[in-house]
C-alpha cells in the first residue's frame, strides 16, 4: 500500500498506519511457519479493519467540525464562531473518548472546524484590511464593547488567538508593520510573548502571529482597562 492509497471508503490513510500495515505484510512474506504466518495473518486484518473504522470515525469528525462550526458562523457571526471553535476544541478530546484513538479523532474535529474559519475568511479578505490605526482601534473597540461575562482577560485571549490577523501570515505581518510605525510603545511591549511563550522557533511568520495575538490582547486589555478607569 502506497501513500496515495485509499481505503474501502475512500478514506486516505496516515503515514504512519501504512507504514505499520506495510510492515505486517513484508513480515508475513518472510516467515515460513505456518502457525506463525496465521498469526500474523490475524493481526494484518485486524489492524486493516482497525485503521479503516479509525479514518471513518476521523472522517466523520471532520464534517462535523466543519458543520458545526459553519452554522455557528451563520447564526452567530465570525466572532461568535471562534469562541466557540477555541471552546469546543478543549472539549473533543472528551467527546471523542470511546473512538479508537480519541486524541486524532478529535483532531480531525478541529482541523473541520478551522477550515470552516478559513472557508469564511477567504471570501471576505477585504474586509480585514487595516489602513491606518484609526481602524485598529476601532477593531479594538469593537472587539471590546460586544463583551458580555466576567472573565474579560479570557476573552480577549480568545479574540486574539482567532483574529484574522493571527490565523493568517501576511495579516500579521500588517498588524506588526502598523503598529510598529504607529504606536511603537505597544509594539515593544507585545514582543516579549514571542520568546516567553515556550514555543520553539518555526519561523518568522510563526513569530509574527505571536507578536501580532500578543497587539491585539494588549490592546484589548487597555482599552478596557481606560474604560472601567474612565
Amino acid at each position: 500500500m502506497d501513500y496515495n492509497t485509499k481505503d474501502l471508503n475512500s478514506n486516505t490513510w496516515q503515514i504512519e498506519w501504512i507504514d505499520a500495515y506495510n510492515h505486517m505484510n513484508a513480515l508475513i512474506e518472510r516467515t515460513d511457519n505456518v502457525e506463525l504466518k496465521k498469526q500474523y495473518e490475524d493481526e494484518y486484518y485486524k489492524q486493516y479493519f482497525f485503521y479503516m473504522n479509525l479514518a471513518q470515525e476521523g472522517c466523520k469528525a471532520r464534517e462535523d467540525g466543519y458543520k458545526q462550526v459553519s452554522e455557528h458562523i451563520n447564526l452567530f457571526g465570525i466572532k461568535e464562531a471562534q469562541a466557540y471553535f477555541h471552546a469546543e476544541q478543549r472539549n473533543a478530546y472528551k467527546r471523542y473518548i470511546g473512538t479508537g484513538d480519541c486524541l486524532w479523532v478529535a483532531q480531525q474535529w478541529a482541523d473541520g472546524g478551522l477550515s470552516a474559519l478559513l472557508d469564511f475568511n477567504n471570501t471576505t479578505q477585504e474586509d480585514y484590511t487595516m489602513k491606518n490605526i484609526n481602524d485598529f482601534n476601532k477593531y479594538i473597540n469593537d472587539l471590546v464593547s460586544e463583551f458580555e461575562g466576567d472573565d474579560f482577560y479570557d476573552y480577549a485571549h480568545e479574540c486574539a488567538d482567532g483574529s484574522e490577523y493571527v490565523m493568517y501570515y501576511s495579516n500579521a505581518w500588517e498588524l506588526v508593520n502598523l503598529i510598529r510605525a504607529e504606536n511603537y510603545s505597544l509594539y515593544c511591549d507585545s514582543q516579549p510573548w514571542a520568546t516567553n511563550s515556550g514555543t520553539e522557533f518555526e519561523s518568522l511568520e510563526h513569530i509574527m502571529t505571536i507578536v501580532a495575538c500578543s497587539i491585539i490582547h494588549n490592546a484589548m486589555m487597555d482599552a478596557f482597562n481606560n474604560q472601567e478607569q474612565g
